[in-house]
């Protein structure tokens, strides 16, 4: 799992970007378990404590997947395990993250939404034509996110 994550200062410029890598490995003898992916996220949730606390983060965003996840199981294990993310940033943190499938961020800020595979260099060519580059489709994705979110707080401080 690869999670792109990237910080907004209060007028919109990317303060930091980045990708977190979060693998996981099974043999034959030794398989994922639920544990592993459980770890993993709370890995990931750490991360991000950590992103929010440096940089004294008031608003959070997380693409919360659209009906790619596939299997209905995979789909209520992916959900269980961002709720996972979202408590723990919320403990520790007191920020509550807001959640947006990437097509409705992607529509918001690029107008235009849609799925599938080829929507990432769509993305990375939008964001090129405004001068806007990252250094993996993660950021750009977490970009687009960041910029909706920064959107919707903009149009409810006006």
């Amino acid at each position: 799992m690869n999670t792109g994550l990237v910080v907004l200062t209060d007028r919109g410029l990317t303060l930091r970007s980045a990708t977190y890598h979060y693998p996981l490995t099974s043999t034959k003898k030794l398989p994922i378990s639920e544990r592993d992916r459980v770890d993993r996220i709370l890995h990931l949730a750490n991360d991000i404590i950590g992103v929010v606390k440096t940089f004294g983060v008031q608003h959070i965003v997380i693409e919360a997947g659209g009906a790619s996840f596939g299997a209905k199981s995979q789909a209520i294990q992916r959900g269980g395990l961002l709720y996972v993310v979202i408590t723990q940033i919320w403990l520790a943190c007191h920020v509550f993250p807001e959640l947006v499938t990437a097509s409705g961020a992607r529509k918001s800020v690029l107008g235009y939404g849609g799925s599938g595979k080829d929507q990432k260099q769509k993305v990375i060519e939008a964001l090129e034509l405004a001068d806007i580059t990252f250094d993996t489709d993660h950021e750009a994705d977490a970009y687009v996110a960041a910029r909706w979110l920064f959107n919707q707080v903009k149009e409810r401080t006006s």
